[in-house]
């Protein structure tokens, strides 16, 4: 961040703020700041901004295993499910628990 926040030549905490969304940047700064980004290759860091803002924006959906291959239909359901969380702006975990075991 501080390397997008030289470069665009602002501060981190506006840097920030584009990044999130949290406060008004005036457009000229948000397009310096996002070129900035794209120019330097930023990625936001998804543990970064969950160790932030105390939310992981993840949800785990655990699913049994059971030995068998994945159905067609079981794909479609992880699928759906993965769309869904990222348009909600969340992350998806696939987490095998044993029906047998102690995992729930």
């Amino acid at each position: 961040m501080q390397q997008v926040a030289d470069r665009a030549g602002v501060s981190i905490a506006t840097v920030s703020f584009v990044v999130n969304g949290t406060k008004y940047v005036t457009p000229a700064t948000t397009a310096r700041v996002r070129t900035a980004m794209r120019e330097l290759k930023f990625r936001g860091n998804v543990v970064a901004r969950a160790l932030a803002s105390r939310r992981t924006r993840i949800i785990a959906l655990l699913f049994p295993t059971t030995g068998n291959r994945f159905s067609p239909t079981t794909s479609e359901f992880f699928m759906s499910a993965a769309e869904r969380a990222s348009e909600r702006g969340y992350h998806l975990v696939l987490w095998p628990v044993d029906p047998a075991g102690s995992d729930l």
